[in-house]
């Protein structure tokens, strides 16, 4: 691949990293965007992006597990879908110089708990009628989502509290 596409390929994604919402992205949402740029003609697969990815030393590449929706849950959500709410699959990038903070990290995890207890009450929404063994399902994962929720807003109080006596 020529020099020029790889700089600009690199250009891109740290611009989307730094002003991405969070400080890790999925590959598979930064190759959606770079298929959108004029500059970057290339048909580029999470794949072939991860390697080129990896030849950078301003970025980290971490593996993800894949998540693959049960029978059940396919008959209520898609892949998708699941996407389009910010669920992706698979491996993340993070600009090095980009580290998060503590509280960061925390805001992170809070967010993604608030998703999945959001993306869960749509699930009981549209849930089948007369299924008790789904309906248990949906409401042990709700009260342990709420649970993380929760536990995650209390550990970011008292965060942002010491970060608040370490200033003054």
């Amino acid at each position: 691949m020529d020099q020029r596409i790889k700089d600009r390929i690199k250009e891109k994604i740290t611009e989307l990293l730094v002003h991405a919402d969070f400080f890790m992205m999925p590959l598979e949402w930064i190759t959606d965007r770079l298929s959108e740029d004029p500059d970057i003609d290339l048909d580029l697969s999470h794949d072939s992006l991860g390697a080129i990815i990896q030849e950078f030393e301003e970025f980290r590449l971490f593996e993800s597990p894949e998540i693959e929706l049960s029978a059940t849950m396919k008959g209520f959500i898609s892949q998708e879908e699941l996407k389009k709410m910010g669920f992706c699959n698979g491996r993340r990038v993070m600009l090095k110089k980009r580290t998060p903070t503590k509280t960061e990290l925390i805001e992170f995890l809070l967010n993604k708990a608030n998703q999945t207890f959001e993306t869960l009450k749509k699930a009981w929404d549209i849930r089948p009628g007369n299924n008790q063994e789904i309906e248990d399902q949906l409401l042990q994962a709700l009260a342990k989502s709420q649970k993380l929720q929760r536990e995650l807003h209390i550990v970011l109080t008292d965060e942002k509290q010491k970060q608040e006596i370490s200033i003054n």
